[in-house]
């Protein structure tokens, strides 16, 4: 005969650890989304080298800003690309991206449009999922701490991240760029408007900046989880379950597992 407490605690415990194991996940998705705003070529054009072709820096923080509008663009790819057939070189009439920049931009809206899904889609899971376990009290301390845990997880992933990558910086950019785009269809001349907008330089410094800010909130998130944990301890009454706690277990709650 199955133990039903027993049970219960097994799903519960597996229940939390895939939980503590999608919160890195839903932080890394949910800042490369918010990375995607004005906010961060104000910051990073201040200290990218000058346009060797001829575009000023407030031309080029202009520019960057049209594309990035087009990648929050709320419709598919391939038709708020036209947004930007439409735009033009300043000074010239000559298109702002060529036809191979064009299909490398509706590649990369594609991706960008897929990130911003899984975070809401992740974002839902654990909220629901917090909601599920904070409902009954018996599973509130068990929710906490599998949060606490994916907080720990979180800032010893990333902040890994943070440290290696600039160390390994061009295997990551290459190997990043091979196994998320088509071959061929991300590599472009010094002279082509992506590469002047968005040299190398502007993805070092975007990478850092978005493993910075996640260690950050991973922190943030572990310093109150921690403290909602000694609190709850402090609070939780150390008596064990009663008889009829053990032959319902879903009927009386169970103790807590940490």
């Amino acid at each position: 005969m199955i133990d039903k407490t027993q049970l219960y605690q097994s799903l519960l415990k597996l229940f939390c650890f895939l939980i503590s194991l999608l919160i890195p996940a839903a932080l890394l998705l949910g800042g490369l989304t918010r990375s995607i705003s004005p906010a961060y070529p104000h910051q990073v054009y201040q200290f990218l080298p000058a346009d060797e072709v001829g575009l000023t820096q407030t031309e080029r923080l202009d520019l960057a800003l049209i594309t990035l509008a087009y990648l929050q663009h709320p419709e598919p790819a391939a038709t708020a690309v036209r947004f930007l057939e439409n735009q033009r070189l300043p000074g010239t009439n000559r298109p702002l991206y060529n036809e191979r920049e064009l299909t490398h931009l509706v590649d990369v809206k594609q991706l960008t449009d897929r990130i911003a899904g899984w975070s809401e889609s992740l974002n839902w899971l654990l909220g629901l999922s917090l909601l599920a376990l904070v409902a009954w009290p018996a599973s509130r301390f068990t929710a906490v701490k599998a949060f606490q845990r994916g907080a720990v997880l979180s800032f010893f992933l990333l902040l890994a991240c943070f440290m290696f990558i600039p160390q390994f910086w061009t295997l990551f950019f290459f190997g990043f760029h091979h196994w998320l785009f088509p071959p061929g269809s991300w590599s472009f001349a010094g002279v082509d408007t992506l590469i002047r907008l968005f040299p190398e330089a502007f993805w070092f410094n975007y990478a850092q900046q978005v493993f910075t800010e996640q260690v950050i909130y991973a922190v943030l998130l572990l310093l109150a989880t921690s403290i909602l944990v000694v609190i709850m301890g402090t609070k939780a009454a150390p008596t064990g379950p009663s008889p009829d706690q053990i032959a319902e277990p879903w009927a009386q709650s169970p103790l807590p597992i940490e």
